[in-house]
């Protein structure tokens, strides 16, 4: 039961960390209230293992590797939300929980 209550039904949220720790948390909790979450770290097998527990338990999460430490695989994934697959996407709320530091 989340904490506080409020609808993001028909939104997007896309949660960089997401394979475990915080961002794992914070992508559940949007799915639990109703968002489509892209959950993005840099290992693939993770981000499975999260999107299909939030999809069995009724939310939609979607699984994108991508190492926001590297321009590259940025690029990637702005490719990715650029074409029809993500035609879902139609507003975002963007959740940085990781990367790097200088």
């Amino acid at each position: 039961m989340p904490i506080v209550n409020f609808s993001l039904d028909e939104k997007v949220a896309v949660v960089t960390g997401g394979s475990r720790g915080i961002g794992e948390s914070i992508a559940r909790a949007f799915a639990e209230q109703g968002a489509t979450v892209v959950v993005s770290s840099r290992k693939q097998k993770g981000l499975d293992k999260v999107a299909e527990s939030i999809n069995a338990s009724g939310g939609k999460a979607i699984p994108i590797a991508c190492h926001a430490g590297k321009p590259e695989e940025i690029a990637g994934a702005a490719v990715y939300f650029a074409s029809d697959a993500s035609s879902y996407a139609t507003g975002a709320t963007l959740v940085l929980d990781g990367g790097s530091s200088a």
